[in-house]
């Protein structure tokens, strides 16, 4: 099966319009790109929330789930502890992972694919969206912020390697929807 088969009636959809814009630059005419609603998501490990985003967001439609791992330690709410990560980011440049999750549910099979990229947190050096000003690339010395602006972000993307990875259906994880039971736990921000 080709890629464009295998994608054919596949959306992005996010309620982020920064990631909207990026999921439009990296896809070009792959995948249709559109705004969505912003979707409940529960309290669990890293994989069961882009599974459980997945199964929420209905048949088709990709959803993408973003984390930090602080010092090993996953940080799955992270769009509630912007403020304490940027204050951690002036004491302590302690080193962070950023994972992107994509997932889908289609014909009764949930994918997710995985991209991540290792740096650590500093204090801001430019205005960004969400964790970009204090998440400086490893090897690079530049935040995520800065990149965008020089237009390279892209080059290291987290979100961009993990539609790399929905691209050439390298799956991270795959399960069947009738092996997720209904999600009992509670969610994010209760």
């Amino acid at each position: 099966m080709t890629t464009v088969n295998r994608l054919e009636g596949l959306k992005i959809v996010s309620s982020n319009k920064t990631k909207i814009a990026e999921y439009r630059r990296l896809s070009g005419n792959t995948i249709e790109v559109q705004p969505g609603s912003d979707l409940p998501e529960i309290l669990g490990s890293p994989d069961q929330i882009a599974l459980y985003k997945a199964l929420e967001a209905g048949e088709g439609l990709i959803v993408e789930d973003s984390i930090l791992v602080v010092d090993g330690e996953p940080l799955i709410d992270i769009k509630w502890r912007l403020e304490e990560l940027t204050q951690r980011a002036q004491n302590d440049p302690c080193k962070v992972v950023w994972e992107v999750r994509l997932a889908y549910l289609q014909d009764g099979l949930v994918k997710v694919f995985l991209g991540s990229l290792e740096g650590r947190l500093r204090p801001w050096d430019v205005a960004g969206s969400g964790y970009d000003p204090i998440f400086n690339v490893l090897g690079v010395g530049q935040s995520l912020a800065r990149l965008e602006i020089r237009g390279l972000k892209d080059q290291y993307s987290a979100r961009a390697r993990a539609f790399k990875a929905l691209l050439a259906d390298q799956y991270h994880l795959s399960i069947n929807q009738s092996a997720l039971p209904a999600w009992t736990g509670a969610y994010q921000n209760e």
